[in-house]
């Protein structure tokens, strides 16, 4: 059942068209990838999904609401975005960050939460150290913390895999796998093919003004698909 919708979806910048009437549909319990060269629409569209990026016209639903920009504070805690950039406060510890967030969204008895989340993220023996001089495997493991604290039900994430070492890039696959066991939607936008490949049940592939999905045996084709649209560009300059 459809829980995230997107009818219509209009967008463009000077001049050039991102989308034209495009319409996507997210259901609870699964995990959607967006793939695709650079500057074709994918953060766009995650913007526009949390309110960041006004679409020129079209509409979202979001568990048959609709949503308008501004969101209001039931809206926005129904959606959880981790962006590319690092957006933890440097000069704070991994218990005092989650505590930070935990006010802002206004959590309650978040205590037992947070010590749960440094044991289970890793972070027992870590408890003094400063952001500031986290590795970038130790900065996305707390993001995914916090992600984890906010408990929203739809989880987006922007490059979730950059710059990882093998080791937290296992660890980012299985917290994403449960992520979507526990009833979420999980909307991720990556290079990484293999991550894609393991973890996604569909895939829009962002080629230019147009948007193609794969699903099922189609995902076999997802690779070529994604050189096709290289070539095509290049062909095209």
């Amino acid at each position: 059942m459809t829980y995230l919708s997107l009818k219509n979806i209009s967008k463009s910048y000077d001049g050039k068209i991102v989308f034209h009437n495009q319409n996507f549909d997210f259901s609870q319990n699964e995990i959607v990838f967006f793939v695709g060269k650079n500057g074709v629409g994918k953060t766009t569209l995650m913007e526009i999904i949390i309110g960041l990026n006004q679409p020129d016209q079209g509409t979202i639903m979001l568990d048959d609401r609709e949503l308008r920009i501004p969101y209001d504070v039931s809206a926005r805690k129904q959606l959880s975005f981790l962006p590319t950039e690092n957006q933890l406060v440097n000069y704070l510890n991994a218990k005092e960050n989650l505590a930070y967030f935990a006010e802002i969204y206004r959590i309650k008895d978040y205590e037992p939460t947070i010590s749960g989340l440094i044991k289970n993220y890793l972070f027992a023996d870590q408890e003094k150290k400063l952001v500031k001089d986290y590795s970038t495997g130790m900065k996305r493991r707390l993001s995914l913390a916090l992600i984890d604290l906010i408990d929203a039900p739809v989880i987006i994430l922007d490059e979730p895999s950059l710059g990882l070492d093998i080791y937290n890039t296992d660890f980012l696959r299985k917290q994403l796998w449960a992520y979507r066991q526990a009833g979420k939607l999980v909307i991720v936008t990556s290079h990484d093919l293999l991550l894609c490949r393991r973890l996604a049940d569909r895939v829009y592939l962002f080629s230019n003004d147009r948007v193609v999905e794969y699903r099922g045996k189609a995902m076999r084709n997802l690779e070529q698909g994604i050189l096709d649209s290289y070539e095509t560009t290049q062909s095209s300059v």
